[in-house]
């Protein structure tokens, strides 16, 4: 990648969304959902909770419930706030918050394990992160423990500045306050940044709905796209990682040469004559 001193650089900052971004599973996420219910359960049972035995299938469904109501609202409804309203149903009113954090905690367990990183990913942010562009993660999550020891477990972490999660900043895209809080971590202005996500409608809208150019990445096509296709046009669209790099080496010359042509239409070719008895001396 041609390098440019970061200070001339018309992008200084890139977003990423996570999932189906940067990362996947390697296993069906229904499969995952009853592996970790059970793990959850069992955290509650060992600690001497009394549990129905179909305990398991209305965390999932509470889950769904309170994923369905954060997609509606934009506010993000957590997994330990869902937790410990659920097991007031079931007479434990005032749950040990210690407790209902190591319960989710395990329910999120085996979806860190089965997370990947999408090919080409690792390569382009560790390429990224070397030629010195600010780095940051903004996902809708509603576990940001999760994701953080998933970015972790990814070899992520070192690669990037900030991990934003909707928990932490309680909106959800489309709404634009990951965006707005990422980039006021590097006193960074929208147009000098880049989103990269694989949603139309979570990812490319509000980036640009905040000013910033959007990358819709498909490597896994989101269902959703087909219909947001009809309102929203990314500033590019990619199907692999290893084609972001040039990308973005296009956009800095062309907005590097955008710039010269600017000025070159504004600046006299050279300065005007001066007078004979002209004396820089002596007041006008």
């Amino acid at each position: 990648m041609t390098h440019i001193p970061h200070h001339e650089r018309s992008v200084q900052a890139i977003l990423f969304d996570f999932d189906e971004t940067l990362a996947t599973l390697a296993q069906p996420a229904a499969d995952l959902a009853v592996a970790g219910a059970n793990a959850a359960a069992a955290v509650l049972r060992g600690a001497g909770l009394d549990l129905p035995d179909d305990f398991e299938v209305q965390w999932l469904k509470a889950l769904e419930f309170a994923a369905s109501k954060s997609v509606q609202e934009q506010d993000e409804h957590t997994a330990d706030d869902t937790l410990a309203f659920l097991v007031q149903f079931y007479g434990y009113v005032a749950l040990d918050r210690k407790l209902v954090r190591q319960a989710v905690d395990a329910h999120f367990a085996p979806f860190i394990e089965a997370s990947i990183l999408l090919p080409g990913a690792h390569e382009t942010l560790t390429a990224l992160h070397a030629d010195g562009y600010y780095l940051g993660i903004v996902a809708n999550h509603n576990c940001d423990r999760a994701l953080q020891r998933t970015v972790r477990k990814l070899g992520l972490h070192d690669l990037v500045d900030v991990t934003l999660t909707s928990q932490t900043v309680e909106q959800r895209k489309p709404k634009t306050k990951l965006f707005e809080v990422a980039l006021s971590y590097w006193d960074v202005a929208p147009y000098q940044a880049v989103a990269v996500g694989d949603r139309l409608d979570e990812d490319v809208a509000p980036a640009q709905d905040f000013g910033l150019r959007a990358v819709l990445l498909t490597l896994h096509p989101h269902p959703s796209n087909q219909q947001a296709a009809r309102l929203v046009i990314p500033d590019a669209s990619l199907t692999a990682w290893d084609s972001f790099l040039p990308l973005l080496a296009r956009w800095q010359a062309e907005d590097a040469a955008g710039a010269d042509d600017f000025w070159a239409d504004r600046l006299p070719a050279a300065p005007p004559p001066l007078t004979p008895d002209f004396d820089p001396t002596t007041p006008a």
